[in-house]
């Protein structure tokens, strides 16, 4: 039983955050805490607190949606952060202040 515990103790965030970091673009540094801690919190409170049935399986999904949902929030906060009013082209050299502002 300890080794279970052991091992199940931080894995589901860990799975989750390999699976995406491998296979996926989503997500950054902030998705990667968020499904750590959530995935840890959620196991613990599932297996001591709560006592769920499969505690596992609940931080594991805890995990997934606190990583999307984190992936989520970074890139509309990133999307919504671009200048859209700064033309792209046309940037001359003796310009350097509008290269200084972006």
């Amino acid at each position: 039983e300890l080794v279970e515990q052991a091992s199940a103790f931080g894995s589901s965030g860990l799975v989750v955050v390999v699976l995406f970091g491998l296979y996926t673009r989503i997500g950054g540094v902030r998705s990667a805490m968020a499904a750590l801690l959530l995935g840890v919190a959620t196991w613990i409170a599932g297996a001591y607190v709560w006592d769920f049935a499969y505690p596992y399986l609940t931080s594991l999904t805890a995990a997934t949606v606190a990583y999307l949902t984190q992936a989520a929030l970074d890139s509309s906060q990133r999307s919504a952060a671009r200048p859209t009013d700064v033309p792209t082209t046309d940037l001359r050299p003796e310009e350097p202040e509008r290269l200084a502002k972006w």
